[in-house]
């Protein structure tokens, strides 16, 4: 296999292959018709795998603030904890497992 240019002048790909019983046999190919589907599949891959990239970032953020939410409320909860108001943490509803948590503050020493 060899590349090379027509005599029209277009860029080519040569092949040359002799046979068992003598023959020879030689084809010339544009490069641009052997190049075509390579650059097709290339695109189309690139195409692909930036949708997959634009895909995992969105559920990133998603389960992020999934996560950050009740992480606010707890911290939220623990500066009111600091400021000596009783603790109450609900969940949102709909949100995951519900629950309710209310903590008095201690009124004296413990033991």
């Amino acid at each position: 296999m060899a590349s090379g240019r027509s005599l029209q002048g277009h860029d080519v790909t040569i092949g040359y292959a002799r046979s068992a019983f003598g023959w020879s046999l030689g084809f010339a190919a544009p490069q641009d018709a052997l190049n075509a589907p390579l650059a097709r599949a290339l695109a189309e891959a690139l195409l692909l795998n930036g949708a997959l990239v634009v895909l995992a970032a969105v559920a990133a953020l998603h389960i992020g603030r999934r996560i950050a939410v009740p992480v606010r409320a707890l911290t939220v909860a623990a500066a009111g904890l600091e400021r000596d108001r009783p603790l109450d943490v609900r969940s949102v509803p709909g949100r995951g497992s519900c629950f309710a948590v209310t903590v008095p503050l201690a009124t004296g020493r413990a033991p």
